[in-house]
């Protein structure tokens, strides 16, 4: 299993932060590499929730929330898409809690497990671990950017992602 975190200060208070990421429809407002998203069932957050990404480098991916913590975390699962690496059980957990001085701490949590065998897990180490932190870095830098500026980042938008850390 490949795992990783990266974390953030975010210039809002916990329940702003909050708000903004449990808009479970809403991410293409905030993710680099999302272009257009949209809820595809019922549910606009919590268990069960779905919805489908257009990326920016042509694929798309359909994800549902399998755990939910109101006002603190919930897990992601990416269980269709289309130009995916070869991995499975790729999922994401997202979690806020209060930092100093009102702020919020954010961190995004990667965990996934290499197909292939030995090949997959060379191309794990090579490529796609790289690949997906600097995602998930530039996830949580484009929302840092949209709370504290109100701007939505979208594939043009440049973002500051020398305040997220490596966690762990």
């Amino acid at each position: 299993m490949t795992s990783f975190t990266v974390q953030t200060e975010v210039a809002a208070p916990t329940d702003r932060v909050w708000d903004v990421l449990a808009d479970y429809g809403g991410i293409y407002r905030y993710s680099p590499a999302v272009t257009a998203s949209r809820l595809t069932g019922d549910a606009a957050n919590g268990v069960g929730a779905t919805r489908h990404c257009d990326l920016a480098f042509g694929a798309t991916v359909e994800e549902r929330i399998v755990e939910w913590e109101e006002g603190a975390r919930y897990v992601v699962e990416i269980y269709d898409g289309t130009r995916m690496p070869p991995i499975s059980d790729p999922r994401a957990t997202l979690a806020v809690q209060p930092g100093p001085d009102g702020t919020t701490r954010l961190s995004a949590r990667m965990d996934y497990r290499p197909r292939l065998g030995p090949v997959g897990r060379l191309a794990d180490r090579m490529l796609f671990r790289k690949q997906f932190r600097t995602s998930l870095t530039r996830l949580i830098a484009g929302f840092k950017h949209y709370v504290e500026t109100g701007e939505e980042v979208g594939p043009g938008v440049r973002v500051d992602t020398s305040t997220v850390q490596l966690a762990g």
